[in-house]
């Protein structure tokens, strides 16, 4: 009733009392196993809906020759997947990065905050490839256990790419929704010799890789993607002084290897690959003509001098195009060099002028989501965020690096030129003590 004594009595007070001591028994409990749990799994980050990593696919035991096919193929399958804008879909880089280190699939999966892993086995059966894929969740049960063989018809055409068959098999096991792509048909052999050229070319041959690209043309000579990646390596054989020594036929080489890309464009072959072609080029004939600007050669007349200011900006802004296009097509498109479309796109931008360094590091910012553990584009990334200012975020950008078994020398060296450039850091001591320890 209203007018009882409301004070506890000495039994409430017990019972208060053990259900008080009761929480703080679990909460220690809690903690305590925390405290257990393995340092990885601690700063797993929440995982995102209907997003994906593409490990490196395996190759059979008596197939090692294969590698170079079954590391394009990842790449073949990342990109179907990306393409799908209902997809996040991690890059090719963060994803090698962490599976070198044989981390856990759930570890791989929080690191790179995804819900779902995919990964295969490239073999040949009786000539015909046949890719054996696993799709896990982030707990690691098995969504999805399928075998695709890619179809050749009786002239050596592919007519049902593998890649595709597993892209499509993935995303219909995840509900995605997509619009079956009429492929144009390809000589298997010509397929083949690709997909060496392009990775010869990751690896920096850029001389095998130009053989392999002309031995494909050799078996279907209008092969688009070959055509593309010839007239990428072509240009980038090219050394700087060369291009000083001798501009004219450089730019020559580089308009004629433009053009042919601008024809793939124009007769049906506009896929982020051939759009990021176009973009590189582009990017290396602007780039080129800021080279002859400062270069040693004779100062120019005033009017020749606004003239090469003008197409260079031109040539940057057709980049620019040609980048956004690709971003648009393929979020998770890796270009040369290990760099990313963010890192290309947002450096063609600089170029543009200081009024477009804030949009820059924009595209940088919103690249991270799905490039987490790419040495160079963290490394650049933390050095634009210092740039502006913000050094604790560009430290700790680098720094969650430590999580993993190997810290890439990349990554340790835009530390170092941070602290060195931070007058934060030396007003506490932190600058040096952490040069010496490292």
């Amino acid at each position: 009733p209203p007018d009882a004594d409301e004070s506890l009595q000495l039994g409430d007070r017990w019972y208060v009392g053990g259900v008080s001591l009761l929480s703080l028994a679990v909460i220690a409990w809690g903690l305590l196993r925390i405290g257990q749990t393995e340092p990885e799994v601690i700063e797993l980050l929440a995982p995102s809906d209907l997003s994906l990593a593409v490990l490196p696919f395996e190759v059979c035991a008596e197939a090692p020759g294969d590698r170079p096919l079954a590391d394009e193929l990842t790449e073949e399958v990342r990109n179907h997947l990306a393409e799908r804008s209902t997809l996040k879909v991690i890059m090719r880089t963060s994803t090698e990065h962490l599976a070198a280190f044989d981390l856990p699939p759930k570890v791989i999966a929080g690191h790179l905050n995804v819900q779902y892993l995919l990964s295969a086995v490239v073999c040949r059966s009786d000539g015909a490839l046949v890719v054996t894929a696993e799709l896990h969740d982030s707990d690691d049960y098995i969504k999805l256990q399928e075998s695709y063989q890619q179809g050749v018809n009786n002239f050596g055409q592919i007519d049902s790419p593998v890649a595709s068959q597993v892209a499509d098999g993935v995303a219909g096991e995840l509900g995605v929704a997509f619009d079956p792509v009429t492929e144009i048909p390809v000589n298997s052999l010509a397929w083949e010799q690709a997909l060496l050229s392009r990775h010869l070319a990751r690896s920096d041959d850029i001389e095998a890789a130009l053989e392999a690209t002309d031995r494909a043309l050799e078996f279907q000579p209008d092969f688009p993607e070959a055509l593309a990646w010839r007239a990428l390596n072509t240009i980038r054989r090219i050394r700087r002084d060369e291009m000083i020594e001798r501009p004219d036929k450089t730019f020559e080489l580089a308009e004629a290897a433009l053009n042919e890309v601008n024809r793939q464009i124009k007769f049906g072959a506009n896929n982020a690959q051939t759009q990021f072609v176009a973009g590189f080029i582009n990017h290396k004939l602007g780039h080129w003509t800021e080279m002859l600007i400062s270069g040693p050669a004779p100062e120019h007349e005033k009017q020749e001098l606004c003239e090469l200011q003008s197409r260079s900006r031109e040539r940057f802004l057709q980049a620019e195009k040609h980048f956004r296009t690709v971003r648009t097509l393929n979020p998770s498109f890796t270009g040369s060099g290990g760099w990313n479309i963010y890192s290309h796109l947002a450096d063609t931008l600089e170029h543009l002028g200081l009024e477009r360094r804030n949009e820059a590091l924009e595209i940088y910012e919103a690249g991270f989501d799905i490039e987490p553990w790419g040495q160079k584009f963290n490394a650049s990334l933390a050095q634009r965020r210092a740039a502006y200012g913000r050094y604790r975020e560009a430290m700790e950008l680098l720094d969650r690096f430590r999580q993993l078994p190997d810290v890439p020398i990349g990554i340790w060296s835009a530390r170092r030129v941070i602290v060195l450039s931070n007058a934060h850091f030396d007003e506490h001591c932190e600058g040096q003590l952490w040069i010496r320890q490292n």
